[in-house]
């Protein structure tokens, strides 16, 4: 392994392997009995800085089973990466070869949600992208008047979330417009 910052390590659970997270991508190494450790570099993986390496854990009744939501990948590792999203490894007790990025969901149009409704202070307003896309949000009275405007440029495709401090509007009911370059959503919502 090149010398440089390790931003994650990971001990994967009964494999003896040992995953470390650079500023080079993701290398491996087995920990053999006598203390030797011999990294390599896993292609599967791009050469980008690795921040984040998890490993999913189930309770014992779930791998029996018994498992209310059907989940079955007990053991399945996680890694994050800067800029080239997140990759997925099923086969933990192997080396890391079988690697895949995990695809975000697709949005086919553009959503909107405002939590919690009725607001007492803080708004969470959550809207999916279903591509790059500059938003406006405004926030208006029932009688039309605008009392919240805000542009986010470059907002990639997917989930986002944003929260306005709602203590300083007037109780009432309230109407949010969510506007990319070819769609509109409006919701309303109650401050409290």
């Amino acid at each position: 392994m090149p010398s440089g910052p390790v931003y994650a390590v990971n001990i994967l659970d009964t494999a003896n392997i040992i995953l470390a997270g650079t500023n080079y991508g993701l290398y491996a190494a087995i920990h053999t009995a006598g203390g030797s450790i011999s990294w390599v570099r896993q292609t599967s993986v791009p050469k980008t800085p690795v921040f984040s390496i998890v490993q999913q854990y189930l309770p014992q009744e779930y791998l029996k089973g018994v498992c209310p939501t059907g989940i079955i990948n007990s053991g399945s590792v996680y890694i994050g990466t800067h800029g080239m999203g997140v990759w997925k490894c099923d086969t933990y007790q192997k080396t890391i070869t079988s690697m895949e990025k995990v695809q975000p969901t697709k949005v086919d149009a553009l959503s909107v949600k405002i939590f919690p409704n009725p607001v007492k202070q803080i708004a969470h307003i959550e809207y999916n992208l279903p591509k790059e896309d500059d938003v406006q949000l405004n926030i208006y009275t029932l009688n039309g008047q605008l009392v919240y405007k805000q542009t986010y440029q470059a907002q990639w495709a997917g989930k986002h979330t944003q929260q306005i401090d709602a203590s300083a509007f007037n109780k009432g009911v309230y109407i949010i417009s969510i506007t990319s370059s070819t769609e509109q959503k409006v919701s309303k919502f109650i401050v409290e």
